[in-house]
Parts: structure tokens; sequence; C-alpha cells
């Protein structure tokens, strides 16, 4: 079923929202989001160890909150209370935590997600479509459905109002109801844990609705499209309206030929997006290739650390005020997440 076209009402907030991140200093904004997020968490237990009260800028919160690893926050702050983190490292009751791969230890981490993160991830979802309209003014992205191909859904309770699973579950089950009727796949199916079940299951439905945007990892997405080639007995494209393929998390440059073949048919755009289960970092706001943009003021306080200082005492920490291009940084969020 096609949904209500709700391109119209969404080209009026990018048209906005365009005009104010270019107008935007990013230092700046970089400065008012430390000071927003310092003093929404003053008054947690993180706060009140580090005197949140009396940091007014990016020098007393480096002076005052040194940089830790995720194992230092399980450690000092996370493990004793977990699952019921309650005014701990953000105000109120952290609802749930995003399981992620460890990419140093190899352990599963569990990453507190706050509602200001969520909220913060809807955020960056619709900048994405924000400069896509930007790169291609007459787009439709809404005017059709957009089938969002992530792990299972499925959330496990771990305590009254307190859930854990993949971060695209916690996204699924926090979803506005505005976007449901835009949004695949539907909650049975998303559900789903059988990858190859789900994927078949995925393919069959997609062949009947008017996809206009996909969003994934490169080498799932190409899954999806044989697939749904092999349904179609290779008549036509995989997806006759699709017109933007977001994706993230891995490299495109080895897919990129694949893509273009696929895409050929429709013309479609790709954008790609930097997303972590620790906060949304940044999106493509140009052409394939020519970089991605931080957010600046959305929730996440960016420093950066020369990559040859990253196990040294006191490593040296940028931000966006004094950073330098062509060095290799270790990105440090300090967020809303939890």
């Amino acid at each position: 079923m096609r949904p209500v076209n709700g391109t119209p009402l969404l080209r009026l907030y990018a048209e906005r929202r365009r005009r104010h991140l270019e107008r935007l200093d990013p230092a700046a904004a970089q400065a008012r989001e430390l000071r927003r997020l310092v003093a929404q968490a003053r008054l947690t237990r993180f706060g009140r160890d580090h005197h949140f009260e009396k940091i007014n800028n990016v020098t007393d919160y480096q002076r005052r909150v040194p940089l830790r690893r995720y194992e230092d926050f399980l450690a000092e702050y996370w493990r004793l209370p977990f699952p019921l983190l309650t005014d701990v490292t953000w105000p109120g009751r952290i609802p749930f935590f995003a399981l992620s791969s460890g990419t140093t230890t190899g352990a599963t981490k569990a990453i507190p997600v706050s509602r200001a993160m969520v909220r913060a991830n809807r955020r960056a979802a619709l900048d994405i479509l924000v400069w896509h309209l930007t790169s291609h003014p007459h787009g439709q992205p809404l005017a059709g459905k957009t089938l969002i191909l992530g792990g299972s859904t499925a959330l496990t309770r771990l305590a009254k109002g307190v859930h854990s699973g993949d971060l695209s579950g916690i996204a699924a089950k926090t979803i506005p109801f505005w976007a449901r009727p835009y949004t695949l796949p539907g909650t049975q199916l998303a559900l789903l844990a059988d990858w190859d079940e789900k994927l078949e299951r995925i393919a069959e439905t997609a062949i009947h609705e008017p996809i206009r945007v996909l969003s994934g990892t490169p080498s799932w997405l190409l899954l999806l499209f044989e697939r749904v080639l092999t349904l179609r007995r290779g008549q036509g494209a995989a997806f006759p309206e699709l017109e933007l393929l977001i994706h993230g998390g891995v490299a495109f440059a080895p897919y990129a030929d694949r893509f273009a073949d696929y895409l050929r048919a429709t013309g479609a755009a790709t954008r790609e997006v930097y997303a972590a289960s620790e906060g949304f970092i940044a999106v493509a706001d140009r052409s394939p290739g020519e970089g991605l943009r931080l957010l600046p003021d959305n929730g996440i306080f960016f420093e950066f650390v020369p990559v040859e200082e990253l196990n040294a005492p006191r490593p040296t920490r940028h931000w966006l005020g004094n950073l330098e291009t062509g060095i290799p940084y270790a990105v440090v969020l300090s967020s809303n997440a939890g």
C-alpha cells in the first residue's frame, strides 16, 4: 500500500534545516553543544564527580574530565547498578542498551542509549534526506516507502522499562508514529533472527512495495538486490522506484561497481553515513567520494586524539576549534547516550 506522499512537508523542513546548517559555525556549535550537555548532566553522579557546575567552556571540560574508554566507564560507573542506570552518567533512567561487538577487546559492549540519543538519531536520519533533497530538489523520497535492512529487532528485557539489543531493534521500537507508514520491514519480519529466512521474506514483500529509499550495509544490500532480481526473473530493475540508497558500516568502494549496475536503471543516488552504537557521527552532504559532514549540533561533543598518542598517559585533545587537517585522529565522543 502506498502511503500519502509526505515529501512536501519534508521539503519545508529540509529547506529550513539546510539554511541553518549552511550558516552554522561548526566550532561555535560544538561549544554550545558541550555547554548544553554539561548543563543537562550536572546533577548526575558523573557530573557531580567532575564538578560540572564549574565548567563553562572546552578548556574547563578537558581539564576536569579525563578521557575514558568504554571499559573504564563500565568499571567506574555502569557495572554495579547495571541494568538500572538512573542519574549515573545521564539524567533519568536509561531505557536501552545497544549491543555492539568490541573492536578492541572483541567482547560485546552494552552501550547505554538514552531517549535523548534516540531523538538525536532521528534528527540525523532527517539530515540524510535534507542533503538528498539539496542535491536532488525534485526528489520524492516520501512518495513511497523506506526499507531498512538491519539485524533482528527483537529486544531482551533486562528490567522493567529497560531492554537491550541491536541498535536497529531499538530504532524500530522507538520509530515515531508518523514514520511507520513509510517504513519497512513490518514488525513481524523485523523480529526474525534467522538471516536467510528474513532476507527471503523481505525480498518477497519488497517486490510488491513502492520502495523509494533503501538503507543498510553494502554487503547485505547486495544480497537483497540479488534475491529480488531472482524473484523478478531478471526482468527490469530490482526496485523500479528507488531514488536513494543509504549505506554505511564498511567502505563502499569494493561494492561501488556492482551497485552502479543495479542502480543504473533508476538513476538512484547513493549517500554514505557514519552511524555507530555510540552515536550518529556524520552524513555525506555532497557527491560520493567528497567526504562526510560531522553533525556538530546533535547531542555529541567531538574530540580528536592523534592516533600515535592513543596510548599516551595524557594525549593531546583537539576539538573543532583547533583541529588540524592531514593528521590521523581517533574520534572521542561525549554524548547524550548515557
